[in-house]
């Protein structure tokens, strides 16, 4: 199975719950449920829809009509299942010792090419990289997932965020030559050409191109079996 099979295979597994969750909601008349309808019916119904269709009919309506069940299910986009699923596919086919890093307190950045823990008495500083997604123990690796689709503003700042971990972590390979931590980035989806690729690598000093490593979970386990 390729990454991108699998990538599929645990959206439509996430649909499935959130359909399940959905029903569960509608049949014990859930407030938050209710609540996303009334939502719904006075941000994107007209007064004569709303006199057709109650919050009542509507929730009747959610337990037998596939299609209005859809829309109000949990969103799938916003469950971070992309960074989810990259970090159990390199989990099973690249390093069984992977595991996530918090993204806000006891996190992990990069500022003026020094590591920063982040704490309640010592926020994340204002010119430092993101936090990073995943460690490896064994390795003393590292990680940044990416998962970005097509070109855009948005996609564009994920790229810009990528560039200046690649440049903290050059800066901070340079400062520490004795150090053993890697880094490696993992650059999945349609956006990451292989010019963009070619911009980062040619960021990185021939001498550490082993040590900052810019790859992706397509590139891995395309052999094995899931």
């Amino acid at each position: 199975m390729t990454f991108e099979a699998f990538l599929e295979k645990k959206f439509q597994e996430a649909m499935k719950e959130n359909d399940i969750e959905t029903l569960v909601s509608a049949d014990q008349g859930d407030k938050g449920l209710l609540y996303r309808i009334d939502n719904f019916r006075r941000e994107k119904m007209t007064e004569e829809e709303r006199s057709a269709n109650t919050a009542e009919s509507i929730l009747e309506a959610i337990k037998t009509n596939t299609v209005i069940r859809a829309c109000f299910r949990k969103d799938t986009t916003r469950q971070t299942l992309h960074e989810k699923a990259q970090v159990e596919w390199i989990q099973k086919h690249q390093y069984k010792d992977a595991f996530k890093l918090s993204a806000n307190i006891n996190g992990v950045c990069l500022s003026k090419n020094i590591f920063h823990t982040i704490t309640k008495e010592n926020p994340r500083p204002s010119d430092a990289t993101k936090t990073f997604d995943v460690y490896v123990p064994s390795k003393r690796l590292f990680a940044v997932l990416k998962y970005t689709s097509c070109p855009g503003g948005a996609q564009d700042n994920q790229f810009a965020d990528v560039k200046l971990f690649v440049s903290q972590a050059v800066g901070y390979l340079i400062a520490n030559i004795r150090t053993e931590e890697l880094f490696a980035f993992y650059l999945d989806g349609a956006y990451y050409t292989a010019k963009k690729i070619k911009e980062l690598e040619d960021m990185i000093p021939g001498i550490l191109k082993q040590r900052v490593i810019i790859t992706n979970c397509a590139s891995i386990g395309l052999t094995l079996s899931c």
